[in-house]
């Protein structure tokens, strides 16, 4: 009897470690899924703020430039009237 015991103590135990390593491959696949899915969003987000620095770049030039030739435009009003 003791050693029935034993075997059905033994094949549960085989049985949880078996559902264990089920459970883990499943959540593996699914924080692998995860994984390249945040990835890909990670590197959409990288050229969407490449392209937002690049324009910022751009505008702070036109801005400079725009600022300098009022500027220019103002001291030309105030020498020469």
């Amino acid at each position: 009897m003791s050693d029935v015991q034993k075997e059905l103590h033994q094949l549960r135990e085989k049985v949880a470690e078996i559902a264990n390593d089920e459970t883990k491959n499943e959540k593996t696949a699914s924080l692998t899924q995860e994984q390249s899915m945040y990835k890909a969003e990670a590197l959409r987000l990288l050229g969407d703020s490449d392209d937002c620095r690049k324009r910022i770049r751009s505008l702070v030039k036109q801005t400079y430039a725009l600022g300098i030739s009022c500027t220019f435009e103002y001291i030309k009003l105030i020498l020469f009237p």
